[in-house]
């Protein structure tokens, strides 16, 4: 159990990103350590430039 926790924890340099992220419907927050696909990157990008509108 300790390395899952671990693999969900928001280092503390990235935090304030994470919160905003998740504030702004942008990201759910979720697996910050793991590694991100093309799609995910698409919607993270794609629902930036939505709220900008």
């Amino acid at each position: 159990m300790g390395k899952i926790k671990k693999e969900n924890e928001v280092s503390e340099w990235a935090k304030e990103a994470h919160d905003w992220m998740v504030e702004n419907n942008i990201s759910d927050g979720t697996r910050p350590k793991a590694t991100i696909t093309r799609e995910e990157i698409w919607t993270m990008l794609y629902r930036l430039v939505k709220e900008k509108k």
